[in-house]
């Protein structure tokens, strides 16, 4: 039996640089992984099933079939191998469906890992058109490490902080559709090189926040017209007293709040889930490494 852990996406900022003719948005983004996740679960069985648990279960409740991503990633994964489908899959649905962080692209991405260890395979595979066609996120999520991405996804250029920030994620309960936010956005040409986008020499959360505010989402604007409770949470984020820095994750609807320390990243939460006790609030952190 494998399980392993399909964590949170978080992009610390987004800027769209163009479109391609085929309609997909190239993008640069800082990507980091929160340790709240979603598990996937490998065990042996006869044939093919896949069962979904945990508190964001009933969201994928329409979803136990071909179409899901997990269920079509793993049959994508055993033709590319060539091997049975005599597996069962447990999701434990952690975290929020439709939230910018990740969500089904983590869980896919944690499927094809783990399906790498069921079958005890060493070699990292050289499938990143497989994984793209199941989603331009999975294969940054399949990293799952501080990464610049570039392209529509494919693109990664790793990181290595030697420091975590803590990061306070809300979800205010709101399912945003992706394709939606691109449709409406009214994109800027910016071509920009990846190595371009972040400097080389940051040696602190405080020196990458400062980094961070010269930075924006690009989809926050058309995702907050179309979802105004995304204001509703950013302007909450915002007036926390210890945040240094609020933005939405993603296409939304997850937005979240950095701040110095744990401790202040905790009562904060606390303070939230208070005054908003229908939003989902998870006090995290963001690993560095």
């Amino acid at each position: 039996m494998i399980t392993e852990q399909a964590k949170a996406k978080i992009n610390l900022y987004l800027d769209i640089t163009g479109k391609r003719d085929d309609g997909y948005h190239t993008l640069s983004s800082l990507v980091m992984f929160a340790d709240i996740a979603d598990e996937i679960t490998i065990r042996p069985a006869a044939h093919f099933k896949m069962s979904i648990q945990g508190p964001f279960a009933q969201s994928l409740d329409d979803e136990i079939s071909e179409n899901n991503l997990v269920a079509r990633a793993a049959r994508q994964f055993a033709g590319f191998y060539e091997r049975d489908t005599n597996f069962e899959i447990i999701l434990v649905k952690n975290l929020p469906v439709g939230a910018g962080i990740g969500g089904g692209s983590a869980d896919a991405a944690a499927t094809l890992r783990g399906l790498l260890k069921y079958w005890d395979i060493d070699e990292l595979p050289d499938c990143d058109d497989l994984m793209l066609e199941l989603g331009a996120d999975v294969p940054m999520c399949f990293r799952q490490a501080s990464q610049l991405v570039g392209g529509i996804g494919e693109i990664s250029k790793p990181l290595s902080f030697g420091f975590d920030i803590p990061c306070l994620l809300v979800y205010p309960l709101q399912h945003v559709s992706t394709p939606d936010i691109f449709k409406a956005l009214d994109w800027k040409e910016q071509e920009e090189a990846l190595s371009q986008t972040m400097p080389s020499d940051i040696e602190s959360s405080e020196g990458l926040i400062a980094v961070l505010g010269e930075k924006q989402n690009d989809l926050a604007p058309v995702a907050v017209s179309i979802y105004p409770v995304i204001d509703t949470v950013l302007g909450a984020l915002n007036g926390l007293k210890d945040t240094r820095l609020a933005r939405m994750s993603g296409s939304g609807s997850c937005c979240f709040a950095l701040f110095d320390g744990m401790a202040q990243c905790e009562n904060a939460a606390s303070d939230l889930q208070t005054e908003y006790p229908d939003w989902w609030v998870c006090a995290t952190r963001l690993r560095g490494t």
